[in-house]
This record gives structure tokens, sequence and C-alpha cells, in this order.
């Protein structure tokens, strides 16, 4: 591999890692936007504030090093949860707060 493709490869790197860092930054502030809705319903909230709970809590159901299972619960306990929650809440809850936190736009 030479000096110039290794150079283009991190910076491709670099692209989609910041892309993605964007995206989610994008999303919690939507998610902290539904909690703080008074027109959510208690069912998302709870099931956000579990998600987010088990997602920061420094240990596991089931440990990490543990092939499948490890990241089985982490689905179930963390990504679950959100899908649901997000499919409770009302549409125009939803829209409301997409549209109060637009996308940043790429730089290339």
């Amino acid at each position: 591999m030479t000096n110039a493709s290794l150079k283009s490869a991190i910076a491709r790197g670099y692209a989609v890692t910041k892309e993605f860092a964007n995206r989610m930054k994008r999303q919690l502030a939507i998610w902290r936007s539904v909690l703080t809705d008074p027109r959510t319903g208690r069912l998302p909230k709870a099931l956000l504030w579990f998600a987010v709970g088990y997602a920061l809590v420094p240990f596991d159901l089931v440990p990490d090093f543990i092939p499948v299972l490890g990241w089985l619960d982490d689905l179930i306990f963390v990504a679950v949860p959100i899908a649901i929650a997000i499919k409770l809440v009302p549409a125009d809850i939803l829209v409301g707060c997409r549209a109060a936190h637009p996308p940043t736009p790429s730089v290339a």
C-alpha cells in the first residue's frame, strides 16, 4: 500500500466516522425532544429511558465476551425498546422533533 492510498483510506475512514457521529448526535437530540414533549405517552418514555439507561450501565446481564449471547442482550435491551418506542410515538411528534433537529450538511 502506497503512502497516498494509505492517506486516502484514513481520510475515508475519518469521513465515515464523522458522518456516523453526526447522525448519532442528531438521533440523541431527537430522542431527547421526544422524551421532553408532553404529548409523548408514558410507555414510549419508559422504553426510551430503559434503553438509554441499559446502554449507559457499565455492566451487562450477559457479558459481551460470550460470543452470540453477549451481543444479543444488547440488541434485545437497547435496540428493540428504542424501535418499539419510536413506533408508539405519534407521527406528528416525531415529525416535529425531527424538523427541530435537521441533519447537518456533509462537508466533502
